[in-house]
């Protein structure tokens, strides 16, 4: 059998014959190209397909099982559900196996989609806050701020459908604080600021045009603590202002008329009127009315700050100034044809002609003192004024024949009865003969006679003055004793056998 001849390999550098089992050329040393003997069987790899065609089914079975069940892909499905309740249990018990961010944009992009069902009217504010507030319940700050964002953003849409801009500007802040790239909340925050500036404004010039100025600065001021330094709502504020006060020239009382007037059947009473500065009368009242005496039943006493008060009937009165309402009444005074004195804290002292001799009361109308009468030898109490702490009241009536002053002590009400001295200047310089003229003016005075008398010689010294004797030449016994009188000239005082004390001087 012939052997076959397998093709002759030859060198592709020298082009020179090689054996077909040599790997290099003998002659210049290049490696040889193997050829296949001619006929020789040729490899199989074909077979080895539909093996690798198996084994990469496997594979990619593996890797779609690994994804379907891992918690990013779970959490897509859950949402996808809108099955909130999975998808935050699915996120809490361990989100983050390679695809945090990718988790957390799903979430924030569920949430914004529950917001847009609301805004389009597929869900209502309650609805969509009952879905969002699911997500608050996820363990991580991050996420539960986007959730708390969302919760948010929905209330202050709500509130702005009420009209509660205020408590819109709110919401909208705090989901912007929360979610800072919250587009939404930052045009709900626009809105709801022009929205509150403008309620404010126009609710402001509708209490301006019921000349209820003050009800207006609320208005703005109430919208400036959410606006804060807010030019527009300044610029009104100011501008309400001027409005205000010179709404306030022309209505305020410029003054108070005081008009007494008399009954046909002679009864007194008085008709206030208060007026503005155009002289328009804002507000009038008449007063009771008193039998008319010798002693003014109604008095003025005058304007303090904003409170006329006046005296009716023995009561003290204070009225408002700006409308003439009634804001107390006292009954303790009881006193008539009054003077009075203003205090330098809101007191007002007063004393009544016949009495009481001193009345304090404080600027809310409650008594703080009342002497009715500080002693039976000084009457007529005429006046009063303060000054270094204490009230001076002007006695018109008293032994010496002129008018003195007794001073009370405004820290507690106390007061001193002058002495002699301070009166007269004469004290023990007076003669026996002036002493004994005195005492005979003050009896035949306080008795309204002339029959009373003292005789010099019948009058003796004593340690502290003199011991006189007091008589009568009335009737039809000459010079009756009538009793012993001591006067004693360090104080000026008098003293008699029945009870009587009066100041000499």
């Amino acid at each position: 059998m012939k052997e076959t001849e397998g093709e002759t390999m030859k060198c592709s550098r020298c082009g020179r014959q090689a054996d077909d089992n040599d790997r290099f050329c003998g002659y210049c040393g290049n490696e040889l190209k193997q050829q296949n003997a001619k006929g020789a069987p040729k490899a199989r790899w074909w077979i080895w397909i539909p093996l690798a065609v198996v084994l990469a089914a496997g594979a990619a079975g593996i890797l779609f099982g690994i994804r379907w069940n891992s918690s990013g892909a779970r959490l897509e499905r859950a949402l996808e559900k809108e099955d909130y309740e999975t998808a935050v249990e699915i996120w809490n018990s361990g989100s983050g196996d390679g695809g945090w961010e990718e988790d957390t944009d799903m979430l924030r992009a569920e949430l914004l989609k529950i917001y847009g069902k609301y805004t389009s009217g597929q869900e209502d504010g309650g609805t969509a806050l009952e879905e969002i507030g699911v997500f608050k319940e996820l363990q991580d700050n991050g996420m539960a701020d986007l959730a708390a964002a969302a919760e948010m953003l929905v209330s202050g849409d709500e509130d702005m459908q009420n009209g509660q801009y205020q408590n819109a500007l709110e919401y909208y802040r705090g989901a912007l604080a929360c979610d800072p790239e919250l587009e939404q909340a930052a045009r709900g925050l626009e809105e709801a600021e022009n929205a509150c500036r403008d309620a404010a404004i126009g609710n402001a010039e509708a209490c301006m045009q019921n000349e209820d100025y003050e009800g207006a600065l609320e208005e703005i001021r109430s919208a400036l603590l959410v606006l804060e330094n807010d030019e527009t709502l300044t610029a009104k504020e100011e501008e309400i202002n001027a409005c205000y006060q010179e709404y306030k020239k022309q209505s305020s009382i410029a003054a108070v008329e005081f008009q007494r007037e008399y009954t046909e059947d002679y009864r007194e009473y008085a008709v206030i009127t208060g007026e503005n500065g155009q002289g328009d009368v804002v507000w009038s009242l008449s007063t009771g009315k008193y039998i008319a005496t010798e002693l003014d039943a109604v008095s003025e006493i005058g304007i303090r700050e904003n409170v006329y008060y006046y005296v009716e009937g023995g009561t003290f009165v204070a009225l408002n100034l700006e409308d003439g309402t009634t804001l107390w009444e006292n009954s303790d005074f009881m006193g008539f044809s009054p003077s009075w004195a203003f205090g330098e804290n809101g007191e007002i002292y007063l004393c009544g002609y016949y009495g009481p001799d001193f009345y304090a009361v404080d600027e809310g109308g409650n008594t703080l003192a009342k002497i009715q009468q500080f002693n039976e030898a000084y009457y007529w109490a005429s006046g009063i004024r303060c000054e270094d702490g204490q009230a001076a009241v002007t006695m018109s009536g008293s032994p010496y024949g002129k008018e003195i002053e007794i001073r009370v002590d405004l820290s507690d009400y106390s007061y001193t009865l002058p002495a002699a001295s301070e009166i007269s200047g004469q004290g023990k310089e007076m003669s026996l003969e002036q002493i004994c003229r005195a005492v005979e003016d003050h009896y035949n005075q306080e008795n309204n006679t002339d029959i009373y008398v003292v005789f010099e010689e019948e009058c003796s010294e004593t340690d502290l003055g003199f011991q006189l004797i007091l008589r009568s030449q009335g009737g039809s016994s000459a010079n009756k004793l009538v009793g012993i009188v001591e006067v004693r000239t360090d104080t000026g005082m008098v003293r008699d056998e029945w009870g009587g004390e009066w100041p000499l001087y």
